[in-house]
C-alpha cells in the first residue's frame, strides 16, 4: 500500500517544479497536493504532473488536486469577499489535512525562492496585506506552532529559503530534464492579461515574478524558450523611449502593459519636459 513520506506543495510554478524533480530525483516518493481555481492553473498543474509522471515511471507519487471555495454568503451578515487573500491559509491547510491522514511524522515541502518567499513590497500599494506572503518565514513559523497546538504531525519546510530562482534552477538535479520541460510552467501573475494582444494565456514576459523568472531560467540553463507576450524587453524599452518622446509636453501617458505601474490601475506618470 502506498503510503507517502512526505507532503510536497505542487503550484505548476517554475519553483515547485524544481522542488518536485529534486525529491523524485533523490529516490523521495512524495504525496503532491495542488489547489486550482482557474482553468490556466489547472492546465499547468496537469502539464507538469504528467511530464513527472513520464520521466519518473518507477516513482511511485500521487497528485492530489483540489479546487476548494465558498459562496458569497457563506457568512451571514459578512460583504462579499472577492480577493484571493486567503489562498495563504487555504494551501497551507490542503498540506496539513493530508499530511494529517499519512499519521507519521512528515514534513511538508514548500519549494519557493528566498527572494519571492519574502515578497518585498516595491510599492505602497504592495504594503500588508495588500499582497500574500504564503512562504514568507514568519507565516511559515506561526504555521508549525499551530500544527504543533493541534497536535498534527508535520512540518512546513522551504530548503530553498535561501536561495534565488537562479540557484534553484543552476542546483536542480536533473537540469536536461528541466530545460526540456521549463516551458510548460507558470510564473505570471496575470497570464490571461494576454488576451488583449491576442493571443491565449501565457506569460506576459514583464511582471515582476515574469522578469525573476527569465533571468533565473537564463542563469541557469543559459536558455530561455518560454513563450511571452512581451519576447523582446529591448524592443520594448526602445518603444517607450519613442513614446516618452513624442508626449514630451502631456502630463501622463499609458501604455498596455510595459507602462503599468505596481499596483491596481497603477500607471507611469511622466512629467512635462522643461
Amino acid at each position: 500500500m502506498y503510503r507517502p513520506p512526505d507532503v510536497c506543495l505542487f503550484s505548476g510554478g517554475l519553483d515547485s517544479f524544481i522542488g518536485a524533480i529534486d525529491l523524485l530525483a533523490g529516490g523521495r516518493a512524495p504525496l503532491f497536493v495542488s489547489h486550482y481555481w482557474d482553468g490556466v492553473t489547472s492546465a499547468h498543474q496537469t502539464y507538469c504532473g504528467n511530464r513527472l509522471e513520464k520521466h519518473y515511471p518507477k516513482a511511485g507519487f500521487m497528485h492530489l488536486r483540489a479546487r476548494v471555495g465558498f459562496p458569497t454568503d457563506a457568512v451571514a451578515g459578512s460583504g462579499v469577499e472577492n480577493s484571493l487573500r486567503g489562498r495563504s491559509f487555504l494551501f497551507f491547510a490542503l498540506a496539513a489535512l493530508a499530511a494529517d491522514a499519512i499519521k507519521d511524522d512528515v514534513t511538508i515541502h514548500v519549494p519557493e525562492n528566498g527572494l519571492i518567499s519574502l515578497n518585498v513590497p516595491l510599492d505602497p500599494l504592495r504594503l500588508g496585506s495588500l499582497s500574500t506572503r504564503t512562504t514568507h518565514p514568519f507565516y511559515m513559523a506561526r504555521w508549525n506552532e499551530l500544527l504543533r497546538r493541534l497536535g498534527i504531525k508535520a512540518n512546513l519546510n522551504n530548503r530553498y529559503r535561501h536561495q534565488t530562482k537562479g540557484e534553484m534552477v543552476a542546483g536542480c538535479a536533473d537540469r536536461a530534464f528541466l530545460e526540456r520541460t521549463a516551458k510548460g510552467t507558470m510564473s505570471c501573475s496575470s497570464p490571461a492579461k494576454a488576451r488583449w494582444s491576442g493571443a491565449p494565456p501565457q506569460h506576459c514576459g514583464h511582471c515582476v515574478p515574469c522578469l525573476i523568472r527569465r533571468a533565473a531560467l537564463v542563469a541557469g540553463l543559459g536558455t530561455d524558450n518560454t513563450t511571452y507576450t512581451l519576447q523582446d524587453l529591448r524592443a520594448a524599452r526602445s518603444t517607450r523611449r519613442r513614446r516618452k518622446a513624442s508626449t514630451s509636453g502631456r502630463s501622463s501617458w499609458r501604455s498596455p502593459g510595459i507602462g503599468r505601474g505596481p499596483g491596481p490601475r497603477g500607471f507611469v506618470s511622466i512629467s512635462p519636459a522643461r
